[in-house]
């Protein structure tokens, strides 16, 4: 989109450019693989998730838990490379053929 549409947009509309310019959510993610460990997350992918501190993991089940605005979301995963302490990226499979998020 282009710098002039956005501006033309903002004019016909100040009612949706309040909400736009002044909406931001709480947003808390985690990586659980229970006896093993768990992370905070700073992004997660439909196939990955980065680690804000990274855990050794052998290949296990884990559950994404994703805090948006104080509302749980929680989704049951397959870590089937594990994870490493020497890399911040875990490669997630989900138990159903939907991803993660």
């Amino acid at each position: 989109m282009n710098d002039c549409a956005v501006d033309m947009a903002l004019e016909r509309s100040p009612r949706m450019s309040e909400n736009i310019l002044t909406h931001s959510a709480d947003v808390e993610m985690w990586l659980d693989c229970g006896v093993h460990g768990k992370s905070k997350l700073s992004r997660i992918t439909p196939n990955s998730v980065i680690l804000s501190q990274s855990f050794d993991a052998p290949p296990c089940e884990g559950e994404l838990i994703v805090f948006v605005d104080s509302k749980r979301i929680v989704r049951r995963v397959r870590l089937v490379r594990g994870v490493s302490k020497s890399r911040n990226m875990a490669f997630v499979y989900p138990f159903d053929d939907i991803a993660p998020f």
